[in-house]
């Protein structure tokens, strides 16, 4: 299933103006503009989109793909030089990887949130890379993923994760599912997450195309929130963990973006383990594809999503992004 077999029901509205609505969302000791965070690939951000992003109230996650002698060092340097407000970088699970983390810390260098970014997150080498950033650096917020299953999130959570990045197999430039076999829709993943009876932030990677899916994505990680309470006996639900909304291709087809642009227009999006990225053919789970230019800036871009989101808001009946989450039976198929 994908998030276009899915429809919100619009609930009666008593405000007066979208534009008032609050989109704003709170995510692990932080306030950012939108629960939106653009795709840690290669293709989506770069070093000035991130210190955009930084500097202007929305958060965001480097890529990990930097092939200077000293990796996301150098970015992270940057960073701590400029005293950007926030500095979020990607690791593997490699030795190399966990190495600049000692590196990060010989050179007392600032890191406020490190996400661990590999391909199948629910395996031995996560837990070792969650447990020795927890112990090394223990202030740093941990993002860890991807996870597709309540026993693969719930694990990651277990071992110290901060944030869970769920979708496996849900990207515009993915082929894990193809190659594979394996993955599960986002309005599945999404729905069976908290099944454990846990609940706890998530970011929902994959599967957005419009700006109607972030909503959707809220909202069906609301309900998932809601009965999962339910399940172990919990009548109503108080506090909602965070839901963080990230995408790729909306973001990717830019006019700023920092990926290639064809005589057409076209922006070259590509996946994280595509050959373009790789530099080889081992092991590829990603492809190529060339998108049509959506004539904005990442600014307007974040513009019009902030519109789109108010407008949703209001569809839900509420007065900020908590009546997506916490409006009961808001969608149908």
């Amino acid at each position: 299933m994908t998030y276009d077999q899915i429809a919100l029901v619009p609930r009666y509205f008593d405000g007066h103006s979208r534009s008032d609505l609050d989109v704003e969302t709170e995510f692990l000791g932080y306030t950012f503009k939108l629960p939106v965070v653009p795709a840690n690939m290669s293709s989506v951000v770069g070093v000035d989109t991130c210190r955009y992003l930084a500097n202007n109230g929305y958060f965001y996650i480097m890529h990990r793909f930097l092939h200077e002698d000293d990796g996301w060092i150098k970015f992270v340097r940057t960073a701590n030089k400029e005293n950007w407000p926030i500095i979020s970088v990607s690791v593997g699970v490699s030795n190399d990887e966990l190495a600049l983390i000692k590196r990060v810390i010989d050179e007392q260098l600032r890191i406020d949130f490190v996400t661990i970014d590999i391909a199948h997150g629910h395996c031995a080498l996560m837990q070792r890379a969650i447990e020795f950033i927890k112990k090394t650096m223990p202030d740093v917020k941990i993002i860890a993923g991807n996870v597709c299953t309540s026993d693969g999130a719930f694990d990651l959570y277990k071992w110290g994760a901060d944030c869970v990045k769920v979708g496996i197999a849900q990207g515009g430039a993915c082929s894990t599912y193809g190659k594979t076999g394996f993955g599960l829709g986002m309005p599945e993943t999404l729905e069976t997450i908290f099944s454990r009876g846990e609940i706890f932030p998530i970011i929902a990677d994959g599967g957005v195309r419009t700006n109607g899916d972030i909503a959707k994505a809220i909202a069906l990680a609301g309900e998932s929130m809601r009965y999962a309470r339910e399940g172990v006996g919990a009548k109503e639900l108080t506090y909602y963990p965070p839901i963080l909304v990230m995408a790729g291709s909306i973001f990717a087809a830019c006019t700023d973006s920092p990926t290639f642009e064809n005589e057409s227009g076209e922006k070259l999006y590509y996946g994280s383990a595509s050959r373009t990225q790789k530099g080889h053919s081992k092991n590829v789970e990603g492809f190529e594809v060339w998108i049509p230019n959506n004539g904005m800036t990442l600014e307007e871009k974040l513009e019009e999503i902030k519109q789109d989101l108010q407008s949703a808001v209001s569809y839900s009946g509420g007065t900020s992004l908590e009546s997506l989450k916490t409006t009961p039976n808001s969608f149908s198929r």
